[in-house]
C-alpha cells in the first residue's frame, strides 16, 4: 500500500502552523533532522466513526486533529463531525501557547461538531493567552439539536488562562470557549 507522507511547518511558538500531504512514496528531499519540517508518514488511527474514533495519543496528533478540524483542508473527510478518543496523558510543550481545538468562522466550517472522549487520560500544560474570543481546549463547540457536540471523560490539570489585553475574559476557558447544543460529561478541570 501506499503511504502518505506529511510535511508540517510549525510557526515560531511551536505550534503546527501547516500542513501538506503527499501520497504515495514520494521522495521530497526535506531534511529529516529539522523538527520544523519534518516528513513522516502519518495517518490517525482509527476511522474516525463512533465505534472505532480516530486515536490521539500524542501532542503531534492533537496538533494534527486541531489543524484539519479548525482549517477543513478534507472537507469529504468531516474532521470537525468525527469521533475522536485520547488514548494517553498528554503534557503540552512549556514554551508555545495552545490553540483551540474548533475555531469560529461565520460560516462555521472550522467548529468542533463531533465526539471527544478524553479516556481518563490528562492534559497537562494547557496555557491560553490568545487575546480572541473563543478561547479554550476546544475554542468553539457548536453540534445540533439532533446531533450535539460531545465532550467527555477529559481531564485538564494546570490549565491556565490569561485575560484579554482589555481584561475581558469573555468566551474563553480553559475547557472551552463557548459550547452549544453540546454533552459534556466526566470532565475536570484545575
Amino acid at each position: 500500500p501506499l503511504t502518505n507522507y506529511v510535511k508540517s511547518t510549525c510557526d515560531s511558538s511551536g505550534s503546527v502552523a501547516e500542513i501538506q500531504i503527499y501520497p504515495g512514496n514520494t521522495t521530497l528531499g526535506i531534511s529529516s533532522n529539522t523538527q520544523k519540517d519534518q516528513i513522516v508518514p502519518y495517518q490517525f488511527s482509527g476511522s474516525g466513526t463512533d465505534a472505532a474514533p480516530y486515536e490521539i495519543s500524542n501532542e503531534y496528533e492533537l496538533d494534527v486533529m486541531r489543524y484539519y478540524i479548525n482549517n477543513n483542508p478534507y472537507p469529504d473527510k468531516k474532521y470537525s463531525e468525527a469521533s475522536y478518543k485520547l488514548t494517553e496523558d498528554i503534557t503540552l510543550s512549556s514554551n508555545k501557547a495552545f490553540a483551540p481545538i474548533g475555531a469560529y468562522t461565520s460560516s462555521k466550517t472550522g467548529v468542533f461538531k463531533g465526539k471527544f472522549d478524553g479516556g481518563f487520560h490528562v492534559i497537562n500544560g494547557l496555557v491560553i493567552t490568545n487575546d480572541n474570543a473563543y478561547q479554550g481546549f476546544f475554542g468553539y463547540v457548536n453540534g445540533t439539536a439532533d446531533k450535539p457536540a460531545v465532550i467527555k471523560n477529559l481531564f485538564i490539570i494546570s490549565g491556565k488562562i490569561q485575560q484579554n489585553s482589555d481584561g475581558a475574559m469573555g468566551q474563553r476557558g480553559i475547557l472551552a470557549g463557548t459550547a452549544v447544543n453540546a454533552e459534556i460529561s466526566g470532565c475536570i478541570v484545575s
